[in-house]
């Protein structure tokens, strides 16, 4: 991916973006969809 640096900066605007879903293929929201859209994934801005 480019290096380490590269990596981390991706994983970080990865980990940050909103949380949101599409439940094209189930036609309705699934609790696996509702509790990842709940969590604090992205609170942490640096890896050191």
């Amino acid at each position: 991916m480019g290096g380490k640096s590269i990596f981390t900066d991706y994983l970080i605007k990865l980990v940050n973006q909103p949380a949101t879903f599409q439940p094209h293929n189930y036609g309705y929201e699934i609790h696996e969809m509702s509790e990842m859209a709940q969590t604090t994934f992205g609170v942490h801005q640096s890896f050191g």
